[in-house]
């Protein structure tokens, strides 16, 4: 016995899993960029190295959704903060902001795979 599944509830299961998938990207880039964003410019080495993770996990997350087609709305915001990482990674002194517009950017990428009482992910 096992669970029997048609082919679309096999694509609405895997997209389901692309999902999660993406969902925990998004909140360990945040974590990362967070505490990237309370580093003063004198830690420019850690700040590098949380950042290059960052960077991962935010490419991850679009590979894994537009990999599939899934999402693409939230595909373009999550390119957008991975824009904004890197462009904060090569200028300290506008790090702050961009790394801030770059949260901002995950957190709506975030709520564009997160709808509270749609039904579902």
């Amino acid at each position: 016995s096992g669970i029997n599944l048609d082919a679309t509830q096999v694509v609405e299961v895997a997209a389901f899993l692309r999902v999660i998938n993406a969902l925990e990207n998004i909140r360990a880039s945040l974590e990362l960029l967070e505490s990237a964003a309370r580093k003063s410019l004198f830690h420019r080495s850690r700040v590098r190295a949380l950042l290059a993770r960052a960077v991962a996990e935010t490419e991850d997350a679009v590979d894994v959704l537009a990999g599939a087609g899934l999402h693409p709305e939230a595909v373009l915001r999550l390119e957008e903060a991975l824009r904004l990482t890197l462009r904060a990674v090569k200028s300290p002194f506008f790090r702050g902001s961009r790394l801030r517009a770059a949260i901002r950017a995950q957190h709506d990428a975030r709520d564009l795979l997160v709808r509270p009482g749609d039904g579902g992910v």
